[in-house]
């Protein structure tokens, strides 16, 4: 293929990758807007009609600056450079446009689909704070339509409306917080499904079969006389996790266990759990799963308060 000097970048990278345009008259489309991102992924051939009216992000620029696509489609033919002043003559205006990486423009194709399920016709840049419609595009946090409504229903879906936020970022920052908030209060220390048996770190509502129920005055050593290979140390909705490994720690603060995690699609086969002792209950704290037996051992091991020979393993990568 023979590229002359007049022949644009975009042009080059959607033959190479596309193939060459099935008709002369056919044109390059960036499918998310932005003319300066010629990721293969974003380009596309399409007539010059359906390059404007087939984008929905396109559209809903020409409901918002023309009334109608109608009204808009009929200003294309009868004066298109006029319809191309006007379209770009808005509030975006193409100042924002730059070439950028596969991330931002990830973020640029979710933040567009947002605003699509949203409804509204202005892009919600944050005036207020002089923020401009790039600030959006590509760095600022966007969360979905089904994220909104979550959101909504922690509230017993009285969350606030947007239009009671004073700016756009305001509302993404409140629905951003009560998601950490949620996140932390899923994880913090709570009762179990068993009697005397505390879950932290723990998000899923968790039996623990062999927690002791007669308390000692060596209730760890107790638990640990339960823990052989093979019994069931927890068990909840997803399935049994029985004990591969268990041992009381070296300063005797708690016990490491490990467990085969079962009934999961998952590819992580181990967890290692630490379990201690205070004011009569038993908390069991969830550490971390693991791909390899070797990644659980080491830090079963570590967990313990002894020291690994065994050098670096799969899991420290992952």
């Amino acid at each position: 293929m023979f590229f002359t000097g007049d022949v644009r970048v975009h042009q080059v990278v959607c033959t190479a990758f596309h193939g060459p345009s099935p008709d002369r008259h056919m044109v390059v489309d960036h499918i998310n807007g932005n003319r300066c991102d010629n990721h293969p992924e974003n380009l596309r051939w399409i007539t010059r009609e359906d390059n404007i009216f087939d984008n929905p992000v396109t559209v809903m620029k020409m409901e918002y600056r023309f009334g109608s696509i109608d009204v808009a489609r009929k200003m294309l033919h009868e004066n298109p450079q006029e319809f191309r002043r006007l379209l770009e003559e808005n509030a975006s205006g193409t100042k924002w446009m730059r070439p950028v990486s596969r991330e931002e423009a990830a973020n640029h194709a979710k933040h567009n689909e947002v605003w699509l399920q949203s409804g509204s016709k202005e892009i919600p840049a944050d005036k207020s704070s002089g923020d401009s419609v790039g600030d959006w595009v590509f760095k600022e946090p966007m969360f979905s339509k089904e994220e909104i409504e979550e959101a909504k229903s922690w509230y017993g879906g009285s969350w606030p409306s947007p239009s009671s936020f004073p700016s756009w970022r305001e509302q993404q920052a409140a629905i951003e917080e009560e998601m950490k908030r949620q996140h932390y209060e899923a994880l913090e220390l709570k009762d179990s499904l068993t009697p005397r048996a505390k879950q932290l770190e723990w998000k899923t509502p968790t039996e623990f079969p062999q927690t002791p129920q007669e308390i000692t005055g060596t209730p760890l050593q107790d638990y640990l006389s339960r823990l052989s290979k093979g019994i069931v140390f927890c068990r909840n909705q997803y399935g049994d996790s029985p004990v591969y490994e268990a041992a009381m720690a070296e300063d005797g603060s708690h016990l490491a266990v490990v467990t085969n995690i079962s009934g999961t699609s998952g590819v992580k086969k181990y967890a290692l759990s630490e379990v201690s002792f205070s004011e009569g209950q038993f908390i069991h704290k969830s550490i971390r799963t693991f791909f390899e037996e070797e990644g659980a051992i080491k830090y079963f091991t570590l967990s313990l308060g002894r020291e690994w020979k065994g050098g670096d393993v799969f899991d420290d990568f992952c």
